[in-house]
C-alpha cells in the first residue's frame, strides 16, 4: 500500500502534542505522550496516532477505514520534522501492523525479556547475587554496592520485575539503543497514581551494560547537578543513614522517579537491612 500524507497536518499535530517540549525540555509529562486525531474527507476516514516515545523519537501511526482499515507506520526525529528534512507529503510504503519495531535514531524496539538476578522472594540470594555481580563488574566499594542494591530493590522488587536487565528502572529518555515497552504506574504531580500503558525502558544487553549505564548517569560529570549530587552521597562512607536518605532524595530531584511515598528515610532503613546480610 502506497498513501500521501498531509504533512502540514502532521505539524500541526505534532506541535499541539509537545507545545512545551522544546521551551522546556522533554519533561516526564511529555515524553510518552500520544495524540489521536481523525478527519473526513470524500467519504474517508483518516486516522492518526502522534506518539513522542523519547527526546530523540517521534513516530506516528496512520489507518485509513474506507473501504478496509489498514494501518502504516513512520518514524523521525523531532528535530528532523521540525526542520523540514523530510517533504511536504511523506509517501509512506507500509504494510498492516498493529505493533511494528520502530528505529528512530539507531533506537530499536525490542520485546520485554525478564532477566532476574536471583529467585523472587529470597531475600538473602536477591542481596547476595547482586552484590557477586556488582563485584564481578568492577564495584569494589560495600558502600556503593549496599545503595546500588538496595536502589535495584525498590525498582525491580523482591519479586524480581526486572526485563532485560534493567534493574535500575531506567527510562528510555535519550538512549540510543534498544528499548522495551512495560506498564507501570507514575505520580503525578498532585501525588496521583496514573497508569502509564506505554512507558518506555531502557533494554540492555547484559549486566555490564546496565551498570556501565548506571555509572555514565550517577556521576561527577553528570549534565543533572541532582545526579552529582547523588554521586556524592552514593560514595559517601560517612554518616551512613544521613547519605543513603540523601542518595535517593537527590535521584527524586532529578526526576528519576516519582514515588514519592517511599521516602528517603524508608530507603535508608532498607540500605541498613541489604548491609546486614552482607555482614
Amino acid at each position: 500500500m502506497n498513501v500521501i500524507l498531509n504533512r502540514s497536518l502532521l505539524k500541526i499535530l505534532f506541535s499541539i502534542l509537545t507545545w512545551s517540549v522544546f521551551s522546556v525540555g522533554c519533561s516526564r509529562h511529555i515524553v510518552g505522550e500520544s495524540l489521536d486525531y481523525e478527519e473526513t474527507t470524500q467519504n474517508k476516514l483518516s486516522h492518526y496516532q502522534l506518539h513522542l516515545a523519547s527526546e530523540n523519537c517521534l513516530y506516528w501511526n496512520y489507518q485509513e477505514q474506507y473501504p478496509y482499515s489498514t494501518w502504516i507506520s513512520y518514524s523521525v526525529t523531532p528535530v528532523e520534522f521540525l526542520n523540514d528534512s523530510i517533504s511536504d507529503d511523506v509517501s509512506l510504503d507500509g504494510e498492516d501492523t498493529e505493533d511494528a519495531s520502530l528505529e528512530c535514531n539507531n533506537t530499536t524496539k525490542v520485546k520485554p525479556t525478564k532477566t532476574p538476578w536471583a529467585p523472587a522472594w529470597d531475600h538473602v540470594s536477591v542481596v547476595k547475587e547482586m552484590n557477586r555481580i556488582l563485584l564481578q563488574h568492577g564495584v569494589h566499594s560495600k558502600t556503593v554496592r549496599v545503595r546500588m542494591i538496595a536502589h535495584a530493590i525498590v525498582a525491580s522488587g523482591w519479586k524480581q520485575n526486572i526485563w532485560n536487565y534493567n534493574a535500575w528502572g531506567v527510562k528510555q529518555g535519550s538512549w540510543e539503543r534498544e528499548w522495551y515497552v512495560m506498564p507501570t504506574y507514575e505520580e503525578d504531580d498532585e501525588g496521583n497514581e496514573v497508569w502509564v500503558e506505554d512507558a518506555a525502558w531502557r533494554a540492555f544487553s547484559s549486566w555490564e551494560e546496565a551498570i556501565q549505564d548506571f555509572q555514565e548517569r550517577i556521576s561527577p560529570d553528570s549534565e543533572r547537578p541532582s545526579y552529582r549530587d547523588a554521586y556524592t552521597y552514593l560514595t559517601s562512607e560517612r554518616q551512613y543513614f544521613k547519605n543513603s536518605k540523601a542518595y535517593w532524595e537527590a535521584l527524586g530531584a532529578g526526576n528519576y522517579y516519582t514515588a514519592s511515598k517511599f521516602t528517603g528515610e524508608k530507603f535508608a532503613r532498607l540500605c541498613g537491612g541489604v548491609n546486614a546480610i552482607l555482614r
